[in-house]
């Protein structure tokens, strides 16, 4: 009943909205995460908030120990980061030192990442991503995530990957570990939308982004 008053929305962002609340019925898996979350057993006094994380310029909040609500958040972040498919905002949610393995490319430093993202997004045409949380322990996070693009001869693709991420104190991600294979499409199978109006990728109803 909930998905199909949210068809009948007129706003896009209200429609993602409303696809939330229809997305937010509780899964085995999601149910397992938060009760994993409720009875933590790593040291929280490894990341309190005597580390002045809160204070610093840097910083990126939510901070580990990561809870199921944190960490989904957290991956909510990283997803609309990266849908601006701007290099230079992307680069400043990792660490000056950060350790990147993409697929068969290994790298490190924010330098290398912007330089990376560059080369990404003029070959990626169009990206439209999607990141769903799957795991969490401590200052560690893992997610999977598909993305959708084109390539120069209008190619359509769907990227289906997995990575696991490792925070500071500071939120800021030390190492990221991707693993990526691409899936040919045709454009009529796509998942993902890019709103021309306000830039919003928009998700299917009851989508897994939308948890």
């Amino acid at each position: 009943m909930l998905q199909q008053a949210c068809a009948r929305v007129e706003s896009p962002i209200s429609r993602r909205v409303c696809a939330g609340a229809a997305a937010a019925r509780i899964t085995p898996r999601i149910a397992a995460l938060r009760a994993v979350s409720k009875h933590f057993t790593y040291s929280e006094r490894q990341f309190t908030s005597s580390t002045g994380a809160s204070n610093n310029p840097e910083a990126r909040p939510p901070f580990p120990p990561y809870t199921f609500e944190t960490a989904t958040e957290k991956v909510r972040k990283a997803q609309d980061a990266w849908n601006t498919r701007n290099p230079d905002v992307v680069a400043l949610a990792y660490t000056p030192d950060s350790n990147w393995r993409n697929r068969d490319e290994f790298f490190q430093g924010r330098e290398a990442i912007r330089a990376f993202l560059r080369k990404k997004w003029a070959k990626e045409r169009d990206y439209c991503l999607m990141k769903e949380l799957w795991g969490f322990h401590g200052n560690r996070i893992s997610a999977r995530f598909e993305y959708e693009w084109h390539d120069g001869q209008g190619q359509w693709w769907r990227s289906h990957g997995n990575e696991q991420w490792e925070y500071d104190a500071k939120g800021l991600m030390k190492r990221r570990d991707a693993s990526i294979n691409d899936v040919r499409i045709k454009e009529s199978e796509r998942r993902y939308i890019r709103n021309p109006s306000t830039g919003l990728v928009e998700y299917p109803l009851g989508h897994p982004s939308q948890t």
